[in-house]
């Protein structure tokens, strides 16, 4: 019995209830009860993705021949510029070195650091990386962080760029899954892996692809939200690894890490008449009494505090952008390149933004602002703390982060506030009715 650990895990010789056993372990099925298999037949070789099993199952191969086909790729790097760790990112970087763990997932709540935990574990390690995320917006954050904390230039790829850095490159997925043959020529250069967000890994094709590809000696994942919807988050642990550290929201805001958060909702009176999600998110935006609440609420909160306003749809951000006039800064999806790069970075000075939830719902970081208006409902629980998370940080004279939730009059808004309300009850904010 031999086992080979590369890009993936390579069983070969094994018995027949031993492999019976790796399929089981390897095959599930989603909410639509669609079979979803991990397990891949190849010759005399079963072969499956580098992450938790052999871990979990380490009694079923005692005596195997265990080749390693890792790639190490050292890398020099200097400590990161004037930071100071707090203590439970120190904390998780320790029992990540501890534990002499190559693969899992930390686990960190928005505003507890997440880029500065990622870069010091990459410094630490001593390794040629790859960090792996999924938006322009991210990548260049990430670049700019890399920049400033580690005195590097890190290598971009994504969409007509391809340029990798001699110690860091970030790369997003859609362009690496886009190119495979440049993908296999990049894939042996890198000692580590870090996917970024990487509570997405199971439900994109792109993310499993490209991971699987890497044979780096280290695979990380460092999210906020380490779970899924569907309950499958077992697909997570299964590519990248178990959750090996994780920080509650309570010690990040002990350490003035995130701020309390107070949640107002609002009644809008609005009836819909829909049989479908789809088409109440529909009527939701087109509502010229509904959308007269959030842009009043929106501008009353700018008064005070920068204000984001979030929606699913871009067409309803642009129906708010024009009832608000005046200096509001728009940023959904469709604008071109240049014009989004150019109105991120106009966001930070500005006292009012709307935009769509898939632009600046995820990552971006956006200390400034004070108060999200919830111009669409959200029920996922990963895309309501993300959507949060865009207050949630802690600027000067910045004490407390709101959020305006608005409930309209139907069967949808209804459930869907009540997964919202219960998720506001877990993370202990405030609520007020």
């Amino acid at each position: 019995m031999k086992i080979v650990i590369d890009s993936m895990y390579r069983f070969i010789g094994v018995s027949w209830d031993i492999q019976g056993r790796i399929r089981k372990e390897h095959t599930f099925f989603n909410q639509d009860d669609e079979e979803i298999s991990l397990w891949r037949q190849e010759g005399d070789e079963l072969i499956v993705p580098r992450g938790d099993f052999l871990q979990n199952n380490l009694d079923l191969f005692e005596g195997a021949i265990v080749v390693d086909g890792r790639v190490d790729v050292p890398a020099e790097f200097q400590l990161l510029n004037n930071i100071t760790l707090r203590d439970y990112q120190e904390e998780v970087l320790q029992k990540v070195e501890e534990e002499r763990r190559s693969i899992g997932i930390i686990q960190l709540p928005t505003g507890a650091g997440k880029t500065i935990t990622a870069l010091e574990l990459i410094r630490r390690k001593g390794q040629r990386a790859i960090i792996l995320t999924h938006s322009r917006e991210l990548m260049r954050q990430w670049q700019d962080e890399i920049k400033k904390l580690m005195n590097i230039e890190a290598g971009t790829i994504g969409g007509s760029v391809w340029c990798e850095g001699e110690q860091v490159t970030i790369a997003m997925l859609q362009t690496l899954f886009r190119l495979p043959e440049k993908l296999q020529e990049l894939v042996g250069g890198y000692g580590l892996v870090l996917v970024e967000e990487a509570h997405h890994v199971g439900e994109a094709e792109t993310y499993n692809e490209v991971l699987n590809q890497f044979p780096a000696l280290y695979r990380f994942g460092i999210t906020a939200t380490p779970f899924k919807r569907s309950g499958l988050d077992i697909l997570i642990h299964r590519h990248v690894g178990p959750i090996i550290a994780e920080v509650s929201p309570s010690v990040v805001e002990q350490e003035k890490g995130i701020l309390p958060i107070t949640v107002k909702v609002l009644n809008s009176g609005f009836e819909p008449y829909a049989g479908s999600w789809t088409e109440y998110i529909t009527q939701l935006t087109e509502d010229p009494a509904r959308n007269n609440l959030i842009v009043q609420t929106a501008k009353r909160a700018a008064e005070s505090h920068p204000t984001l306003i979030l929606s699913d749809r871009v067409a309803h951000v642009e129906r708010l952008a024009e009832m608000l006039g005046g200096e509001v800064i728009v940023i959904h999806g469709e604008l071109r390149a240049k014009v989004r790069r150019e109105r991120m970075e106009q966001i930070h000075q500005s006292r009012l933004v709307v935009a769509t939830s898939g632009t600046l719902g995820e990552g971006v970081d956006l200390p400034e602002m004070g108060v999200l208006v919830m111009a669409s409902p959200i029920s996922s629980k990963i895309k309501l703390l993300q959507a949060v998370g865009r207050v949630i940080r802690p600027a000067p004279g910045k004490l407390r982060g709101y959020v305006a939730d608005i409930h309209d009059d139907c069967g949808f808004s209804g459930a869907s506030l009540r997964n919202r309300l219960g998720v506001y009850r877990e993370r202990g904010f405030q609520v007020v009715r």
